[in-house]
């Protein structure tokens, strides 16, 4: 008999952005398994959205049902609609110096707990209610950041006892922006008791990484034992017509992704220009959603890099795969150990180097280790980086290439992934 499955996610195609990759891959292959899966997710209309990607809508598996709800958008009355406008996801790390973000944090850190996309709750509430009663799921999966979406799971839990799995992309109220959001004692009170009742009622917790896991248990110690690691990974289907770029004399290094001033790639960027120097082959592309005032002043840094902008999903994976040497980049926060961004595994599959600029020891280092796949750097390393850049260059222009480990890289698969919760249903 087919296992039926409700999964609540706000982020939903047309929605982009790595929070979408996780379920939307992993409902593909969890329908090839035999699941029955109904999604229910916010209303595009209604939903606030940090990127969007449309193509990704048509990834979504034939046999999966989407049924959209609609919600209150507090970003309408208290933000701009305009895209490059916004506040980053989540109303995560004002941008300081500018008023209205900062109005924006105080706002969510004190009107809406656990966040401002909790404005979807009530009618998602009722629809998946309705849902459960009359299409007699087996499992419920709640997935987070935004961890609003919880709620709707511990409410159906209550109302129905039915088997409630709850998947952490990011931490809750240890995420590492969690203390620029500057809440009162009282809503850091509520937002606590908000996430304690989730673990404490969830049958089963999926975590992107180990760190996670302890994290959390240290808080917690009866989540330790319904815990689970299932990474972020990523799909061989998306692999399967890129081809290698055009060859070339010179090593490119590449980066995908957002980023911001609590990353602190500014060693990065000194390191890349002096290898460089000595290298004068050496190109570097960014593409991602970077703000203006950090293209400047990484410019300053390293003339040679260059700015793509915001790319779709399948432009992204290609990028990746040209690339000679691929940047990884940790905010230079206390716990970035626990951090595991979706595009390390994605990095991994382009079968590229990659340089990791964060803790040595953390969880994305011991991922490349275990590959053999590149290495990770402290921000202090800078002569090292730089040196490594440069013997990658040498080795390239001599027709040697490093390769990762295949057997290990493979355990990263979507597929593979979704097997493991295959097996918690």
């Amino acid at each position: 008999m087919n296992k039926k499955i409700l999964l609540i996610a706000y982020y939903w195609p047309p929605s982009g952005g790595p929070g979408v990759q996780r379920w939307l891959k992993m409902s593909h292959y969890l329908a090839e398994m035999g699941c029955d899966i109904t999604v229910l997710t916010v209303d595009e209309a209604d939903a606030h959205y940090p990127h969007r990607d449309e193509g990704l809508t048509d990834e979504v598996h034939s046999s999966i049902k989407v049924i959209r709800t609609k919600a209150f958008n507090p970003y309408r009355i208290f933000g701009s609609k305009k895209r490059g406008q916004q506040p980053a996801a989540n109303f995560s790390v004002p941008n300081q110096g500018r008023l209205r973000f900062q109005v924006l944090a105080f706002v969510r850190s004190h009107l809406f707990i656990p966040d401002p996309r909790r404005g979807w709750n009530y009618w998602a509430k009722k629809r998946a209610l309705a849902l459960c009663k009359t299409e007699g799921f087996e499992t419920v999966i709640t997935t987070s950041p935004p961890h609003s979406t919880q709620l709707i799971g511990l409410y159906l839990k209550r109302k129905m006892g039915i088997q409630w799995i709850v998947d952490f992309r990011d931490p809750w109220t240890q995420i590492f922006y969690y203390h620029t959001l500057n809440h009162s004692a009282f809503s850091r009170f509520l937002d606590a008791r908000y996430e304690r009742r989730v673990v404490r009622n969830a049958d089963k917790i999926i975590h992107v990484g180990q760190t996670m896991v302890d994290m959390l248990a240290d808080m917690h110690p009866e989540t330790r034992s319904k815990s689970v690691v299932v990474h972020n990974g990523y799909d061989e289907r998306d692999f399967n017509e890129v081809k290698r770029g055009p060859a070339s004399e010179g090593i490119h290094l590449a980066y995908t992704g957002t980023l911001s001033s609590s990353y602190d790639y500014q060693s990065l960027f000194r390191a890349i220009q002096l290898a460089s120097e000595r290298k004068k082959t050496i190109t570097c592309t960014l593409s991602g959603q970077i703000p203006q005032e950090i293209q400047a002043e990484v410019k300053m840094l390293c003339p040679i890099v260059e700015f793509t902008g915001e790319l779709p999903h399948a432009e992204i994976t290609k990028r990746q795969c040209w690339a000679d040497l691929l940047l990884l980049v940790l905010p230079n926060v206390p716990n970035a150990a626990y951090i595991l961004s979706g595009k390390l595994f994605e990095y991994l599959r382009s079968g590229n180097q990659i340089l990791c600029l964060g803790p040595v020891g953390g969880d994305a280092d011991k991922v490349l280790q275990s590959c053999e796949a590149g290495r990770t750097f402290e921000r202090q390393q800078e002569k090292a980086i730089a040196d490594w850049i440069v013997a990658r260059a040498e080795e390239k222009s001599s027709g040697k290439r490093r390769a990762s480990i295949e057997s290990e890289v493979q355990k990263y698969s979507r597929e593979n992934l979704a097997t493991t919760v295959f097996e918690l249903l």
